[in-house]
């Protein structure tokens, strides 16, 4: 079976003041063609950082990654289609989209940045992926600020629901 992700000997560490803390030493983690993979642990244990490493958000790490059978440089960013491969969705939809642009920006600009031909279409069916109906897409909060998005009512736009279509 080939791996999507396949790490091997990943150790990263960081200071905390004058005091040395090492996340990962020799991590090793193999995730299959199709699988899903949870990670659990106490605040603090490196969930996020090991998701920020193999997002390339984190690029101060030693050891081998391989994502979707390319091999990943520490200190590089990531190039070609492994760059739309590979997106980071962060913790807190909040503060992860732009709260100047609209919802309809938000979605459409990476896939326009990616030549992705008929941007709009496309969001729109992201948007449906998620949950969210065509007509409460083309609705005016379509063209909302992420800020105005609520989630009160079946089928409106929410914040959670555009960062996951993003």
């Amino acid at each position: 079976m080939s791996a999507d992700i396949a790490i091997e000997e990943l150790h990263f560490s960081f200071n905390a003041g004058e005091r040395p803390v090492t996340l990962f030493d020799k991590l090793k983690l193999t995730v299959g063609r199709g699988e899903t993979f949870g990670i659990l642990g106490p605040s603090g244990c490196g969930k996020s950082t090991l998701l920020r490493i193999i997002a390339g958000v984190q690029r101060h790490w030693s050891g081998r990654i391989r994502l979707f059978e390319h091999a990943i440089v520490p200190g590089a960013r990531f190039k070609g289609a492994l760059r739309c491969e590979i997106q980071m969705v962060f913790q807190d939809p909040y503060a992860s989209l732009h709260p100047l642009h609209t919802v309809e920006r938000a979605l459409t600009e990476p896939l326009v940045v990616h030549g992705v031909a008929d941007a709009g279409t496309v969001a729109l069916e992201r948007l449906q992926e998620v949950g969210l109906s065509a007509c409460a897409a083309l609705s005016a909060r379509a063209v909302r600020r992420p800020a105005s998005a609520r989630g009160n009512r079946a089928g409106t736009v929410t914040r959670p629901s555009i960062a996951a279509a993003r």
